[in-house]
């Protein structure tokens, strides 16, 4: 076994153990936790400022579609309208247009073609849309957001 060296400091009063550290080293490490905590707010705003807008990819075929979370506002079974609000102080809105042969599973087991008044207003909700294109009488090209897909979001709520 190899001889320890066992070194003693006496003992200053005044003195602290703590390493010096310089004011540069003390401005280095305050700048770094002001930038981590910058890094940490931008994080956590970018989403509420980007509003709910997002993708997802079809598992199927791996294509991606775009997504819209948001709280049902207004329904129109006529137009097949559903209008979604974002929540929050400045609500973004959303307003698609339920494809034909959407269904839904009812109560009894049975399949039936969803309607958008089957959807309680105040429901949250994310809608899987495709922007379509088609052309008004006038010649004009109307783009409009083809509802395929809607799932109950169950966030927290």
């Amino acid at each position: 076994m190899a001889p320890v060296l066992v070194l003693q400091f006496a003992t200053i009063p005044g003195l602290s153990r703590k390493p010096i550290e310089s004011n540069s080293s003390k401005r280095k490490t305050k700048m770094r936790i002001k930038s981590l905590l910058s890094a940490a707010a931008i994080l956590v705003v970018l989403p509420v400022a980007l509003g709910q807008h997002g993708t997802a990819r079809n598992l199927q075929n791996g294509s991606l579609h775009d997504t819209w979370l948001g709280i049902v506002v207004s329904t129109n079974d006529a137009t097949r309208e559903i209008t979604l609000a974002s929540g929050g102080g400045e609500s973004e809105t959303f307003t698609g247009v339920l494809k034909d042969r959407v269904s839904t599973k009812a109560k009894d087991g049975s399949i039936k073609q969803l309607q958008p008044s089957d959807i309680p207003k105040g429901t949250k909700i994310i809608v899987f849309y495709e922007q379509k294109r088609t052309k008004a009488d006038n010649g004009k090209v109307k783009v409009y957001n083809e509802i395929f897909r809607i799932e109950r979001a169950n966030l927290g709520r």
